[in-house]
């Protein structure tokens, strides 16, 4: 993240006799913290645990919270040290970005946190505080998310989001590497196995058909090169398919209808007078992790390619209605306001 793009992500803004401020509020894929120490660090871990878990984030250390100001930070602490504390805490450990920026003379620290292919991130070992009021900032067993701009332990719901995705991106990609198979021809195909590769992923294993083998030259640290003008590699394109909604077996519905169609289940659970509309639908959804990508997951959500519109597919109208009766604490803080929120504790 460079600096002209952390100061639009953070909405800082220079301020005469004051410390610049920082408009922007702790989000989905934010979080601030005044210092750059080891205590602020340890208190973030179940933060970056929960980034690592959905598409990323970024704690930006160097601003205080009330006021909401970059008032800077002098800590010092390196990327070998952050590294040493993931890895002692978190699996699988989260990939990172240390970034230093001055924005308006103050020196901010980026931790940019980069999302894991293996989801969910687990904490491993508790992880204490070291100050006088020294408090457990991170049990082992727990998953972390985030919710509201704040970091909590996973619902089951949003546990169960995320690995019906995982489950959902293994067989995309498992389908994707047999239509190219088939396009290429199965005897040709070359298998390249990254999986047990390190770190610059040195020395891949190479799986190549014995009637084709004659036919490759592999050299240095298996870069392949052409044989007799054939191609080493062939990439085949994917085939999108569309059927009309009246068909579609995943039963899309638009925001408004869809909406609609929970509203008595939803109401059933927290009172009539509890607000619910599209807008409400679309946070519950956002918290499960369905719209993660503009176009939707196509399995929960998605768009209609001709319109652009939003739609809700059937599994997803059923996942919300879940979220809502198993976790409705969780849920409640996904889509209501403060003043929803308070009311619904109050009757609690």
């Amino acid at each position: 993240m460079k600096k002209d793009e952390l100061v639009k992500f953070i909405d800082c803004v220079d301020v005469r006799d004051r410390p610049p401020k920082v408009r922007a509020r702790e989000r989905k894929n934010l979080e601030f913290k005044a210092d750059f120490s080891a205590n602020a660090l340890a208190k973030c871990l179940k933060t970056i645990a929960a980034f690592a878990s959905a598409n990323g984030g970024v704690v930006c250390f160097g601003v205080s919270d009330k006021p909401r100001e970059a008032i800077g930070t002098d800590g010092d602490l390196d990327e070998a040290t952050v590294q040493d504390q993931l890895y002692s805490h978190l699996y699988p450990v989260p990939e990172f970005q240390l970034l230093e920026h001055e924005v308006f003379g103050r020196r901010l620290i980026c931790l940019q946190v980069v999302p894991v292919s293996k989801k969910p991130v687990i904490a491993i070992k508790d992880k204490q505080t070291s100050d006088q009021r020294s408090s457990t900032v991170l049990r082992a067993g727990t998953v972390y998310f985030r919710r509201a701009g704040q970091t909590k332990p996973i619902s089951g719901e949003e546990f169960s989001a995320i690995l019906e995705r995982r489950d959902e991106l293994k067989r995309t990609e498992i389908l994707n590497f047999l239509s190219r198979g088939r396009e290429v021809g199965f005897d040709k195909a070359v298998i390249a196995d990254f999986r047990r590769a390190g770190a610059e992923h040195a020395n891949p294993t190479l799986y190549v058909p014995e009637t084709e083998a004659h036919r490759l030259n592999i050299i240095d640290r298996a870069r392949l090169v052409e044989a007799e003008g054939a191609p080493a590699y062939q990439i085949s394109g994917t085939v999108e398919l569309t059927v009309p909604a009246d068909k579609d077996p995943r039963k899309p519905m638009l925001p408004e209808a869809a909406a609609r169609a929970l509203r008595s289940s939803i109401r059933a659970k927290f009172g009539e007078w509890f607000p619910w509309k599209a807008i409400h639908l679309r946070k519950a959804a956002s918290q499960l992790g369905f719209w993660d990508d503009k176009s939707g997951d196509d399995i929960h959500t998605g768009v209609v390619e001709i319109t652009n519109s939003p739609v809700y597919y059937e599994q997803g109208r059923v996942a919300v209605e879940r979220f809502a009766n198993r976790s409705p604490l969780d849920f409640v803080e996904a889509v209501g306001s403060k003043e929803t929120i308070r009311r619904v504790i109050g009757q609690g």
